[in-house]
């Protein structure tokens, strides 16, 4: 039973590395395919009355050296709604990310985030929204 342990550690250290290899860089790891950079991650609304909705665009950029995809945008509550691009950011162009908050009946500071979660290195991203609703 060892023998197979040992045999099964052996096969997986290899899959392992060979799955590290790019095929178009003649055996050169590639350890930070993609990142992105956000030209700024918190908004603040300022004040605004209840029952009001505002919105904000998030400009995210693939300063990676592949493309970039955003599997999911998630926000903590259903008064925050992200759009996002489902289609990849090619290497070197921006996409925007749209959130709509909806103050509804709540007042008082607001702090609102947005998980994005892609395949960028680090893989998670987080947005703020931050103001003061108003009765």
């Amino acid at each position: 039973m060892n023998l197979n342990i040992s045999f099964l550690s052996i096969i997986f250290s290899i899959f392992f590395l060979v799955s590290c290899v790019d095929g178009n860089s003649q055996g050169e790891v590639n350890l930070e395919p993609t990142k992105v950079k956000i030209e700024n991650e918190t908004f603040n609304f300022g004040t605004i009355k209840q029952n009001t909705s505002v919105s904000t665009e998030f400009i995210i950029e693939n300063i990676g050296l592949e493309p970039l995809i955003i599997r999911s945008a998630k926000a903590g509550c259903g008064c925050t709604v992200p759009e996002w691009p489902k289609e990849k950011i090619a290497v070197g162009d921006k996409a925007s990310i749209k959130v709509t908050f909806n103050s509804g009946t709540r007042k008082g500071k607001i702090n609102k985030k947005v998980t994005l979660v892609t395949n960028a290195i680090p893989s998670v991203q987080v947005l703020t929204i931050t103001g003061t609703v108003v009765p």
